[in-house]
C-alpha cells in the first residue's frame, strides 16, 4: 500500500517574500549610500600630513573620517590618485539603485568592470596638470596612472605634449562611455537624461531672457520716464516767462487803452469848440436866436450834414427844409 505524503507549505507565501526582498534591497541601497558618502567625505579631506602607514607623524588627523579614514586614502591616492573618486560613485549610483528599485537585477553584471573603470580614472587623471596644493612626486593619477600614460606616450608616434593631448581626449571619452556603463544606465535612460537636459536649458535659457526682457523694458520705461520728467522741468520756466510776457503785454495794453480815451475826450472838447466857432461864423452878431429858432438851427445844422454826405454818398437824399433854412438865415 502506497502512502501519499502532503506537501509542506511554505514558511511564507510569495507576497511576503517579495516584500521582504524588496526592504532587504532598500536596507543594501541605504548602506551602500552611507558608505558612499563616507568614501566621498574621506577622498575630498585627504591630507598628505596626516598620520597613516605611509607617513610617521605626531600631527592631528585632518580627515573627516579620523585615522581610519587617513589610513585608508593614504594608499589610495599613492595607487590611483584622483582615480579613487570612482569608488564613491559608484557607491553610490548603486546604492540608489537598489534602494528606489531601479535598475538592481544589474548590478553583478556591471560592477564586474569597475577595476577598469577605476583604471582609466586613474590614467586620465595623470594627464592633468597637479595644482600647487598637491606635493606629491607622482601625478594626479597615482603611481599607477603615470606609469601606464608613460608606456602609452612611447607607443604613440608623434610629440609627447600633442600626445598628451591626444590621450588625454581620448581617455576622457572613454571614462564617460564606460562610466554610463559601470554605473548601470541602459539606452533608454540615456536619452531620457539628454531629453532632460535639453529641455532644461532652453527652459532656462527662456527664463533668462525673459526676465532680461523684462528688467530692459524697466529700464526703459524708467527713462522714458525721467526723459519726461525733465523735459517738464525745462518747459516750466518757459511757461512762467511767456506768462509774465503777458501780463507785462496787458497792463501796456491798459495804458495806452487808458491814453487814447483821454484822447479820445480831449478830440471830442476840440470838436464842441470847432463847432462853436462854426456857429459864430454863421452869426457873426452873437445874434441871441430864440429857443425855437435854435432848435430850427441846430436841425438845420444835422441836415447840411446829411446834404454834404448826399454829396459824397449818392445813395442819401437831402431834406427840402434844410435848404429852405439855409437861405434865411443867409437873407
Amino acid at each position: 500500500m502506497a502512502y501519499q505524503t502532503r506537501g509542506r507549505d511554505p514558511l511564507l507565501d510569495s507576497k511576503m517574500a517579495e516584500a521582504i526582498e524588496k526592504r532587504g534591497k532598500e536596507l543594501i541601497g541605504i548602506a551602500l549610500v552611507i558608505v558612499a558618502l563616507a568614501a566621498a567625505a574621506m577622498v575630498a579631506s585627504y591630507n598628505p600630513n596626516d598620520p597613516s602607514w605611509l607617513s610617521a607623524t605626531d600631527a592631528p588627523v585632518q580627515n573627516w573620517m579620523g585615522g581610519i579614514g587617513a589610513a585608508i586614502a593614504a594608499p589610495l591616492f599613492m595607487i590611483i590618485g584622483w582615480g579613487s573618486w570612482g569608488i564613491a560613485a559608484a557607491l553610490l549610483a548603486w546604492g540608489l539603485r537598489f534602494a528606489l528599485h531601479f535598475g538592481a537585477d544589474r548590478a553583478i553584471g556591471r560592477l564586474i568592470f569597475a577595476p577598469i573603470w577605476l583604471a582609466l580614472l586613474s590614467v586620465y587623471a595623470s594627464t592633468l596638470v597637479p595644482g600647487e596644493t598637491w606635493t606629491h612626486s607622482f601625478g594626479l593619477g597615482g603611481l599607477f596612472g603615470d606609469t601606464v600614460l608613460g608606456s602609452l606616450l612611447g607607443l604613440l608616434p608623434v610629440g609627447a605634449s600633442f600626445g598628451l593631448k591626444v590621450l588625454s581626449l581620448i581617455l576622457g571619452a572613454a571614462m564617460i562611455a564606460f562610466g554610463a556603463f559601470i554605473l548601470g544606465f541602459t539606452r533608454p535612460e540615456l536619452r531620457y537624461i539628454g531629453r532632460f537636459l535639453l529641455i532644461g536649458t532652453i527652459i532656462a535659457y527662456a527664463t533668462a531672457m525673459k526676465v532680461l526682457g523684462k528688467t530692459a523694458t524697466g529700464a526703459m520705461t524708467a527713462a522714458q520716464t525721467m526723459q519726461e520728467r525733465n523735459r517738464a522741468r525745462r518747459e516750466q520756466p518757459e511757461r512762467g516767462k511767456c506768462h509774465a510776457k503777458r501780463h507785462h503785454g496787458g497792463a501796456f495794453g491798459g495804458v495806452l487803452g487808458h491814453f487814447a480815451g483821454h484822447r479820445a475826450v480831449g478830440n471830442g472838447d476840440k470838436g464842441k469848440a470847432d463847432g462853436g466857432e462854426r456857429e459864430k461864423a454863421h452869426n457873426p452878431a452873437h445874434v441871441r436866436l430864440p429857443r425855437h429858432a435854435v432848435g430850427d438851427r441846430e436841425h438845420a445844422h444835422d441836415r447840411h450834414g446829411e446834404d454834404h454826405g448826399a454829396h459824397k454818398y449818392p445813395r442819401r437824399a437831402a431834406a427840402p427844409a434844410a435848404g429852405a433854412f439855409v437861405r434865411q438865415i443867409s437873407h
